[in-house]
Formats: structure tokens, C-alpha cells, sequence
């Protein structure tokens, strides 16, 4: 718990499956139910929200009143950052990779059994984001995407967001082929966070490698690229808290897709404002 906001790093204990929570009918209080009825009490909510991801970097706005939201742009426009705004939305119904809101007593969250977890918070405009960031999702740029959404939607300067970067798979254990390789290589920064290639030009020399070559195989370092990321978009070094961060892989309680295949489970991350 961080003053001013709640969060929750769940582990393989809530025991939570995708071919579960995407068939809840429509309406349906997530909070009357295991293991999400515990998070009214931790985390102070009232309502508890998930999407449908989709290993995009579209988003959802959670408003107090549905409509138009500062500068965003609807989901069909053509700009770099679609941004549904709604006022609810019934469990896992909407696709998208982040959702952000500056409601207070209400919980977003993500699911992950791999994919990088992160969570935002400004404490000066008291608003929140949690992001699903698999390597697709980070290198199609949803970190600087969602970031420029709560700019446009609630003012935030990002020298003063909060970050936590969640469980997911790390550098030990991420072993990765030509595929991600060659993404690296040609990745092309969208317009809407062109600061990233200006960061690694300047911090080129002191930045840890996001790749790393092991007895012949290639490690990709998704928690050491998101953070590169956050900083390229302003937020400052100590502000990026890797204190719940683990490898799922490799350590006991974690459900990892990559270990598991279809029998993982999914852990929850989420947060909320007081």
C-alpha cells in the first residue's frame, strides 16, 4: 500500500483461469465473488474492473460520467492513442491493454501469467493506470501510449508518476528467437513517445542491455526495457519501484504460461485510489 493509492501483486494462490473469468455473465459483481471479494476490504472499492487483452495498445478511460475526456480520441480514430471512455463496463467485456481512471474506491487491474504487470500513479492529479506490457504490447510502444493518454486526460506530469513494475518472466529465464530479435532491431518509435530513441542516444552508454546472449541463446530483459521506457517518457529513475517484481518463471507461486502452456493459471494486479 503506497499513501494515496492501494496495490495488489497477486500470486498463483488466487487461483484464477482465463477460461473462467471470460465466461462471468454480463453484470456480474466480481466482488461477491472468490477470490476478488477480499480486494473490497484490501485495496477500499467499491468496484472492481478487468478487460478483455488482447496484446494491444488500445485503452479504457473509466470516467464518472461517460462522454468526452480532456484531449482523448475515440477508438476508431486514426491517432496514436485510442481511448475508450466509459462510466462501467461489465468484467472482462472490453478489449483493450491499460485501463486508467481518477475515480476514487474503484479497482482496475490486470491479468498475467508472463506479460509484464505495471501500475501508475500520480499522486498530484490522483489518477491511476494498470497496463498489460508483453514484449508485443512494449514494443508497439503501449507504455508511452498510455502514459499520453493520462496526460491528455488528467494533466499528469510524468516527473511525478509512480511506477511498479509486477511478477512476469525475467532476463534468467526469457530465452527468446529471431522473432523478438529482429523487433528489437527494427523497432520503430511511434510518434506519440519519439522521446524513447532521443533517451537512448543521450543514456546509450549507461543502460543496462535488454538482450543478453547465454551459451549460444538470446535472453530478452522485458522488466529493464519497460523501465528504459518510463524514463524515456520522464519518470525519474528512483520513481520506478521493482520491489514486487519476480521472475514467474523460475520462482514458486507464480503461474507462467511459458512453463505451463494452457494449464496456467492467471495472476491479478491491481490498483486503486483512496
Amino acid at each position: 500500500m503506497k499513501k494515496g493509492s492501494f496495490l495488489y501483486f497477486g500470486t498463483s494462490c488466487d487461483a484464477l483461469f482465463s477460461r473462467e473469468y471470460r465466461s462471468f455473465s454480463e453484470g456480474i459483481n466480481l466482488l461477491t465473488l472468490q477470490p476478488y471479494c477480499k480486494l473490497q476490504t484490501l485495496l477500499a472499492i467499491e468496484k472492481l474492473f478487468f478487460l478483455r487483452q488482447v496484446h494491444g495498445v488500445a485503452g479504457v478511460a473509466l470516467n464518472a460520467v461517460q462522454g468526452e475526456m480532456g484531449g482523448l480520441v475515440s477508438e476508431d480514430s486514426e491517432q496514436l492513442c485510442p481511448v475508450r471512455v466509459v462510466s462501467s463496463f461489465s468484467a472482462f467485456s472490453c478489449d483493450g491493454d491499460y485501463l486508467m481512471t481518477n475515480v476514487p474506491h474503484v479497482g482496475i487491474g490486470i491479468m498475467t501469467a508472463d506479460c509484464l504487470p505495471l501500475l501508475l500513479y500520480d499522486p498530484a492529479t490522483k489518477s491511476i493506470a494498470a497496463i498489460h506490457a508483453g514484449w508485443r504490447g512494449a514494443l508497439a510502444g503501449i507504455v508511452g501510449r498510455a502514459l499520453m493518454s493520462m496526460q491528455r486526460a488528467y494533466g499528469v506530469d510524468p516527473r511525478a508518476v509512480q511506477a511498479y513494475i509486477g511478477p512476469c518472466i525475467h532476463p534468467c529465464c526469457y530465452q527468446v528467437g529471431e522473432q523478438v530479435v529482429q523487433a528489437l532491431d527494427a523497432y520503430s518509435v511511434p510518434e506519440c513517445h519519439s522521446c524513447y530513441q532521443g533517451f537512448l542516444d543521450t543514456h546509450q552508454s549507461s543502460l543496462a542491455p535488454v538482450v543478453h546472449q547465454r551459451q549460444g541463446s538470446l535472453y530478452f530483459d522485458l522488466p529493464e526495457f519497460v523501465a528504459q521506457q518510463l524514463c524515456a517518457a520522464g519518470l525519474k529513475k528512483e520513481a520506478i519501484s521493482r520491489e514486487h517484481t519476480c521472475c514467474t518463471y523460475c520462482t514458486p507461486g507464480y503461474w507462467s504460461y511459458r512453463r505451463q502452456g494452457e494449464h496456467a493459471g492467471r495472476q491479478m494486479t491491481v490498483i486503486s485510489l483512496q
